[in-house]
């Protein structure tokens, strides 16, 4: 139990496993009682090593739920059902394995039966029991005490979530991924290269925080933001302070000693402005930043819907190919009974390799949007999206352009606060630079060779101090300096206004073209659809009654079908726009 809680840093959920004990003890002695036998030592010992197999189912359990909880998923009951889904197989091969490996010992009448037959037929009977109410007590009791906020759970809640995730383990198993089910429940992320274990379906919301989170390009921006910032204590740099010791050439020969100080500064405007102009660069680079998270934001926008876009275009691919499938074999039947010649077979074939055609080009794009997803979210995982429909999107009601909230307008005026600012650097620098300095020189008494009748004692300190101004007499290159400041704030200035009327240009643009789909799609959400599925129905009943014939029930089909894939085209342009619109007006 120790073990347990340090693994799971949870009280409660170390008893949620261990509940799995009385649940495998009633399979345990059950099965005792069935074959008669008594309880025994060896039957203790079966006792002891089907608790421990039914613990670990219980750990296999909860370790999932926990981790799609750390993974974002927020809702306790597609949690619990996705969950048990998923872990179904694991914890039916570990009962499995203990149980057919026990069988022999069960079934065993050789030397030594009497002690084998009552230990296998514990474990046995101990892990049916114990497999089948873990699958469905075990979740029930997750969503009472996993949260302090679903303590209020009513029974009939939690019941209708019991049978749901039973019904979803035992018939959607065998869609799940083979490797992640054998996989360990526990998984551990790497935080050297972020890239994280994805093993349930992914909502818009989730997949955003983690491209934010993980995506290599925005954390090189963030870096050059750390950057920025550590360089702004650099603002003050008086330079080196120089330090000199010289002998008095004139002692004599003697040991007189000088030390010299000196240290340079410049005008202290220089430094106000220096500081300035670095707390400027972190500005801009916080804005690059968030131009950045934008552009990151949006693209994972545009592959999550195109990703939808794919998947819904090859379901609609799929009942086609269905259709074509059977037009091939209803047109083989109709050519090799002569009923019809051979240009309806040739048709069919041709049309059933046309609809083959559209649905590798649809694999291919579903593909191409996931290695982009994975490229945004800086993992190696499959990606698995929880929605299934491709929705459709509208921008915010206020349509007017306030594409002054756009991080890269922001970046813009930055840059030219930034280009005024190395101006004032420049002509700062054309300013005055003070020295100061002391001196410290000692004499020692000693011979006196040129009669210089010195009167210094031994020991004598003489002390100076030095003050000094560099005038910039040759300023012409300083002069070019500020000269060229000002046209490179020019060039801001320009590349600012560029960036405004290209936005607007783009944002009126885009707007047009949301207003084209948005048309089109509401023409087929209030009539279209209608009208193709009741087409459908129309040519489905018709054959069936056989008031037409093949050739003329597949060509209807073929409009219904192709009157839903143009209605994803333009569905799927209208969010891309929708999208664009959102990022040129940065929200």
């Amino acid at each position: 139990m120790g073990l347990l809680y340090a693994t799971f840093k949870s009280f409660g959920q170390t008893v949620l496993i261990f509940s799995a004990v009385p649940l495998s003890a009633i399979g345990g002695v059950f099965a005792l009682l069935l074959r008669d036998m008594p309880f025994s030592i060896s039957a203790g010992v079966g006792f002891i090593a089907l608790f421990g197999v039914a613990v670990l189912n219980g750990i296999v359990l909860i370790g999932y739920f926990n981790q799609l909880k750390e993974e974002g998923m927020t809702d306790i009951y597609q949690r619990v059902i996705e969950g048990t889904k998923v872990r179904l197989r694991p914890v039916i091969m570990t009962a499995a394995v203990a149980s057919l490996g026990f069988l022999p010992m069960a079934l065993s009448g050789s030397a030594g039966a009497e002690v084998q037959k009552p230990l296998a037929t514990v474990v046995i009977g101990g892990l049916l029991s114990a497999t089948l109410l873990t699958l469905f007590v075990l979740p029930c009791l997750y969503l009472l005490f996993a949260d302090k906020k679903l303590t209020k759970i009513k029974t009939g809640t939690s019941a209708k979530v019991l049978i749901l995730a039973a019904v979803f383990s035992f018939t959607l198993a065998g869609n799940s991924n083979p490797a992640q089910a054998q996989s360990n429940p526990i998984q551990t992320q790497n935080t050297q290269n972020q890239t994280q274990h994805i093993n349930s379906p992914l909502t818009l919301d989730s997949i955003l925080s983690m491209a934010v989170r993980n995506n290599l390009k925005l954390k090189s921006a963030n870096l050059g933001t750390a950057h920025a910032k550590a360089l702004q204590k650099t603002g003050f740099d008086p330079g080196k302070t120089e330090f000199s010791l010289s002998q008095d050439p004139t002692s004599g020969g003697g040991n007189d000693n000088a030390i010299n100080v000196t240290q340079t500064f410049a005008w202290p405007g220089l430094y106000k402005n220096q500081q300035k102009v670095l707390n400027l660069q972190t500005s801009l680079s916080e804005q690059s930043v968030r131009y950045t998270r934008a552009e990151i934001v949006r693209d994972t926008k545009i592959a999550y819907y195109h990703y939808l876009y794919f998947q819904e275009s090859l379901k609609v691919l799929n009942f086609q190919d269905s259709v074509y499938r059977n037009f091939i074999k209803k047109a083989e039947v109709r050519f090799k009974s002569g009923e019809t010649s051979n240009l309806e077979l040739i048709t069919a074939r041709n049309k059933y390799q046309e609809v083959q055609t559209l649905k590798n080009a649809a694999k291919a794009g579903l593909r191409v949007q996931e290695l982009q997803l994975q490229q945004l979210l800086n993992t190696k995982a499959p990606i698995l999206l929880a929605e299934k429909t491709l929705p459709v999107l509208s921008p915010q009601a206020n349509e007017t352009l306030g594409i002054s909230s756009n991080p890269l307008m922001d970046f813009h005026q930055q840059q030219m606060e930034m280009a005024k600012a190395k101006i004032a650097l420049q002509k700062a620098k054309a300013l005055p630079d003070f020295t100061l300095g002391y001196s410290q020189q000692l004499v020692i008494r000693s011979f006196d060779p040129a009669k210089l009748n010195r009167d210094y004692t031994p020991g004598t300190r003489i002390a100076g101090l030095q003050f000094g101004v560099a005038v910039p007499l040759f300023n012409g290159a300083g002069r070019a300096k500020v000269k060229s400041e000002k046209i490179a704030a020019q060039i801001a200035e320009t590349e600012y206004q560029n960036a405004q009327h290209q936005f607007e240009i783009q944002y009126e643009q885009a707007f047009q073209e949301y207003l084209k789909n948005k048309q089109t799609v509401d023409y087929y959400t209030s009539e279209g659809l209608k009208q193709a599925r009741e087409q459908l129905r129309i040519a489905q009943v018709s054959f069936d009654l056989g008031e037409i014939g093949y050739m003329e029930y597949v060509q209807n089909i073929s409009l219904a079908v192709q009157s839903k894939i143009t209605y994803l085209e333009t569905l799927n342009q209208l969010n891309q726009t929708t999208i664009q619109l959102a990022f040129i007006k940065g929200e």
